[in-house]
C-alpha cells in the first residue's frame, strides 16, 4: 500500500480515515515529495505515526495532532505532537509496558535512527524522529534546504 501510494498519500489517508469521527483537529505538514524512499523507511515511518495516532486517541484526550514530515540534510524527520494530558516516558518502555512506544523506538533504531520522547503530565506529547540519509537520497536533501 506505502509503495503505490507513497508516504505522503499513505499518511493522509491514514490520518483522514482514523480520525473521520474524532474531535481532534489535526494537521498533516508534509512540503516535500519522497518518492525516494526505501520501502523499510516508509514503513517505519507510517508505522510510527500510526502508533503514535492510536496512542492520542486512547489516551491523551487531546485537541490537537500535528504530524509533520521534512527532508533535511542530516535525515528524515519525523515530528509528531498533541496537546493531551502527556505521560512519563519511560527510560526503557518495553520493561515499563509501554509496548507501543518500544515498538517505535525499535523502528528507528534499525533503521540507524534515534527517536526521542517530550512528554510531561498535563503537557502533551511530542515525539522526533530522525532516519538519516542513505548516500543516494543525501544530495537530494541538501538541494531541497537550499530552496
Amino acid at each position: 500500500q506505502i509503495g503505490s501510494l507513497g508516504i505522503e498519500a499513505s499518511l493522509r489517508a491514514h490520518l483522514i480515515k482514523t480520525l473521520e469521527n474524532s474531535p481532534l483537529h489535526w494537521t498533516f505538514d508534509c512540503q516535500h515529495r519522497f518518492s525516494d524512499l526505501p520501502e523499510d523507511v516508509a514503513f517505519a515511518v507510517f508505522r510510527v505515526t500510526q502508533e503514535f495516532v492510536t496512542n492520542v486517541l486512547r489516551h491523551a484526550r487531546a485537541t490537537n495532532l500535528v504530524v509533520q514530515l521534512r527532508r533535511t540534510p542530516e535525515g528524515l524527520r519525523l515530528n509528531l505532537s498533541d496537546d493531551g494530558i502527556g505521560f512519563t516516558p519511560a527510560h526503557s518502555p518495553g520493561q515499563a509496558g509501554q509496548r507501543g512506544m518500544a515498538g517505535m523506538l525499535e523502528r528507528i533504531e534499525q533503521l540507524g535512527g534515534c527517536l526521542s520522547v517530550t512528554s510531561h503530565p498535563g503537557n502533551g506529547t511530542q515525539i522526533e524522529a530522525l532516519i538519516p540519509w542513505f548516500d543516494r537520497n543525501r544530495e537530494r536533501a541538501k538541494m531541497a534546504k537550499n530552496t
